[in-house]
């Protein structure tokens, strides 16, 4: 409200079995702008996910979050049939422009990528 002002924000520590990842290219290191990124959450419970998400950023307007990911992986355990099915409904989401940065055909292959790279990485972070 008027007059108040925010002073902390308390973030409860990850639930035992929780680990995320966030994959992104850029042209170059200094490079504020992504050519795309993804970022990947899995929760694991007994080796098999219990829930799992992915959002990709810089390849459509606004973030898209992949409804399919946790369709595709709970209840399971993540394996390449898994991982690549989830990569297909990442890349098939994109919506990425075309510039000197990287055609949209380029960047949804790095979708792709992204989207492999940052649900390993997550569940390697899970299990941990």
């Amino acid at each position: 409200a008027d007059g108040e002002i925010l002073i902390a924000v308390h973030v409860p520590p990850p639930t035992p079995g929780f680990g995320a990842s966030y994959q992104r290219l850029s042209l170059r290191e200094g490079n504020s702008i992504a050519v795309a990124a993804v970022a990947a959450s899995l929760t694991i419970d007994g080796g098999n996910i219990k829930n799992a998400r992915v959002c990709l950023n810089a390849v459509a307007p606004i973030p898209v979050c992949i409804e399919e990911a946790d369709a595709a992986l709970a209840g399971r355990r993540l394996d390449d049939a898994g991982i690549h099915e989830v990569a297909n409904a990442a890349m098939n989401a994109a919506r990425p422009i075309c510039d000197i940065r990287g055609s949209d055909e380029y960047r949804r292959e790095v979708v792709g990528v992204l989207t492999r790279r940052a649900l390993i990485e997550a569940a390697r972070r899970a299990e941990q």
